[in-house]
This record gives structure tokens, C-alpha cells and sequence, in this order.
């Protein structure tokens, strides 16, 4: 079994958000169809986020995301505990795969403490939990702004690219991964997506891959 963890990272405010996205990458693995239960564990207010996100993602007609109130559903959706805080992640989103690349569990997150303490609204926190969720259906990180899939996005919500990039996954054939049938090795390969606090100012660091050691804050899921 595989485990992936994605992540969107707190940076610096950026000048402009009219840059062009490229096609949206996605990953080798993905659902086996293209639908997946999904149950939230939320107070009321990040209930509305994650319920907006997922009507909104449904409303292209690419994939379904089905609610449900049983814990064991394919997808969580739910705040990020202290364990895993980061103060520079918006979002975090954990795959569970098999080595043929089938999803079999998500956990996706949204970091409450940090999106409250960096004044994102509520429409901005639900921009964080579409990409989570774009995490959720086998979507990577775009290089480009003006995608939901940018890994410091705060400012766009799904995009065509985003939109167009999930329905060519889900038609192409699944591709097997180098040991079929048998358990992988586990991994923690973490995406960060920075935090944008103000429009006018610059993005940080732009490394969209990096190693994060997961470390304790009890402050993280405030």
C-alpha cells in the first residue's frame, strides 16, 4: 500500500493572478471510476466549506462525489489535527494506493488555525478545500496561477484546465504500476501549497515538491 501526502503551502502575497495555467498533471493513481463517497467530520462552518467545494466539483459533471454519514467512506474530509500541523500549509491531503495505482482511501484537510490566522474568506477557504479535493481525484500540482491546482492557490476556484484535465483521466485506461498484486513500500512524498496572505504581495519560494517532517503544535487545529 502507498500513501501520498499533498499539500497546499502558505507563501508569500503575490502582484498579479493573471497568469495562464498549463494542462493540470495528474498523478499515475486515481479512483477506479469516476465517483467516491465522501463523508465530512466538521464543525458547521468547515461542514458549508467542504459541502460548497464538493457542489462545485460536481457541477462540471467529471466526477461525483456522493455524502455520506458513515465514517468508512472512500474520502474524509476534515480539519488538520496538531500532529500534522504546518504553519506554511492552507491544505493537506493524504492518498492511500494500491500498487496498481488504485486510490482506496483519502484524507484531505484543511489547516483551520492557519486559513483564520492569514484572513482567508470564506470563499478563499473553500478555493482550499477544491484543490484538496482535486488531490482526492488524482489531480497534481499545476505550475501555473490560474488553475485551483496551483500549489499556492487562494485566489481561483476549479478551471476549465482543472476541469478538462479530470475528465481525461477518468477516460483513460488505469496504468499498472511495477508490482501488481503486491503491497508497496510507504511513502511520504509531501506537496506543499503555500499560503497566500495579501494580494499585493510577492510569491515566495517556488519548490512545489518537498520533504516536510511532520512535527507537534498544539495551536494546529484551533
Amino acid at each position: 500500500m502507498g500513501l501520498m501526502l499533498c499539500m497546499l503551502i502558505v507563501g508569500g502575497p503575490v502582484t498579479s493572478v493573471t497568469a495562464q495555467a498549463a494542462i493540470t498533471p495528474v498523478f499515475p493513481y486515481r479512483f477506479p471510476t469516476s465517483q467516491a463517497s465522501i463523508h465530512i467530520t466538521a464543525g458547521s462552518y468547515y461542514t458549508k466549506v467542504w459541502q460548497q467545494a464538493i457542489k462545485i466539483w460536481n457541477s462540471k459533471h467529471v466526477f461525483s462525489f456522493k455524502l455520506t454519514s458513515r465514517s468508512s467512506a472512500q474520502v474524509l474530509a476534515t480539519s488538520l489535527p496538531s500532529n500534522l500541523y504546518q504553519a506554511e500549509l492552507s491544505g493537506l491531503t493524504s492518498i492511500q494506493h494500491t500498487a496498481d495505482n488504485r486510490i482506496v482511501a483519502v484524507t484531505a484537510y484543511i489547516n483551520t488555525s492557519v486559513v483564520k490566522a492569514n484572513h482567508y474568506t470564506t470563499a478563499q477557504r473553500v478555493h482550499v478545500a477544491e484543490h484538496e479535493l482535486g488531490h482526492a481525484m488524482g489531480l497534481d500540482h499545476n505550475p501555473g496561477k490560474k488553475s485551483v491546482m496551483y500549489y499556492a492557490n487562494r485566489y481561483y476556484a476549479v478551471q476549465t484546465v482543472d476541469v478538462t484535465t479530470v475528465k481525461a483521466h477518468y477516460k483513460t485506461p488505469m496504468v499498472s504500476g511495477p508490482l501488481q498484486g503486491e503491497p508497496v513500500s510507504d511513502t511520504a512524498v509531501k506537496y506543499g501549497t503555500r499560503i497566500l496572505p495579501l494580494l499585493n504581495q510577492t510569491v515566495g519560494d517556488e519548490k512545489d515538491i518537498q520533504l516536510i517532517t511532520v512535527k507537534q503544535n498544539p495551536g494546529g487545529d484551533a
